[in-house]
């Protein structure tokens, strides 16, 4: 704890369920997460944005998807606050950022986290209970395993281990993802729960991951015409936590969101930035499109804040 005091400070008042908690006091291996993050806040306090204090209530929050949303914009403040842009961070139904600059840029980042793959493995993991088997998984990977189907897989798992008598190792059908489970004896006497042989074809899984994206950007925009939010707004998704999504390159995505933003006409963004950024770095992978016919002076602040979220983007067509 001696070794990080701000994040100390800021964790004062976290909830008992605070994802940080288990990593600040030693009870999970910590590969790193709390340095880095003493880094951010630390840096954030010594530059002591408007705004700031609200976000340190929020910090110790037991619910994954606002602690992880809200450590994306803390990166985004150290980003612009190591680069010496000023910035506030946003108040009531603003966006989350404003770099005061003339014209001035707003930034409004939202963390989309989703791997029902992950849920089902660690599901199954816990109703295998003390069985001493290795249940295998094997499927076209995929991003979304609704909860019956996840239930329903778990309960087919279950009465095939129940029922295999000496057999050392069956396999069962799961007809809901279109996979299968092969089920062998621990030999720990353990349970565990492996991914298999997962397809290399990611396109259905890529394509849940895309329409993701596309229900963030109507979902934010929906917000956007409610709350009047400035026109020079700049939309960040991170998507570090959605599937598979990082493993497509950079220019990849460049690619397809320059075919995803064919309907822009209609949306008050100045771009769509996609991040990816670990819990153990300050740095950040980027890519995105910005709208073309933008006036010279907006476009000039704008490239100033891509540029420090290091990313270099083309404008698509209205």
């Amino acid at each position: 704890m001696a070794d990080y005091p701000t994040l100390n400070d800021w964790l004062r008042n976290a909830k008992p369920g605070s994802p940080w908690l288990p990593f600040f006091h030693g009870t999970a291996q910590d590969p790193g997460i709390c340095g880095t993050l003493e880094t951010i806040l630390r840096r954030l306090e010594a530059t002591n944005p408007s705004g700031l204090g609200s976000l340190k209530k929020r910090f110790g929050d037991d619910d994954e998807g606002n602690v992880f949303g809200l450590r994306t914009e803390l990166l985004i403040g150290f980003q612009l606050a190591e680069a010496g842009i000023p910035f506030r961070f946003g108040g009531r139904a603003e966006p989350d950022v404003k770099c005061e600059l003339t014209p001035e840029i707003w930034i409004e980042a939202r963390t989309r986290s989703r791997d029902d793959v992950l849920l089902l493995q660690r599901d199954l993991r816990v109703a295998l209970g003390n069985s001493p088997v290795n249940a295998i998984l094997s499927f076209e990977r995929r991003l979304a395993v609704s909860e019956g189907e996840r239930n329903a897989i778990i309960r087919r798992v279950l009465e095939a281990v129940e029922s295999r008598g000496t057999a050392h190792s069956i396999s069962v059908l799961l007809p809901e993802i279109e996979g299968t489970c092969g089920i062998e004896s621990s030999p720990f006497g353990t349970p565990s729960v492996f991914l298999g042989a997962v397809t290399s074809n990611l396109g259905v899984h890529m394509g849940e991951v895309e329409r993701e994206l596309h229900n963030v950007i109507a979902e934010k925009t929906d917000q956007s015409v409610r709350n009047a939010w400035s026109k020079d707004t700049l939309l960040v998704v991170d998507a570090s936590r959605l599937g598979m999504a990082w493993l497509r390159p950079e220019e990849v995505w460049q690619g397809r969101l320059q075919q995803l933003s064919l309907d822009w006409g209609t949306r008050p963004f100045l771009g769509v930035v996609v991040v990816f950024a670990g819990l153990i770095s300050t740095s950040m992978r980027t890519t995105g499109v910005v709208r073309d016919g933008l006036p010279p002076q907006t476009m000039s602040c704008l490239s100033k804040v891509l540029y420090v979220l290091g990313c270099q983007v083309p404008t698509v067509r209205r």
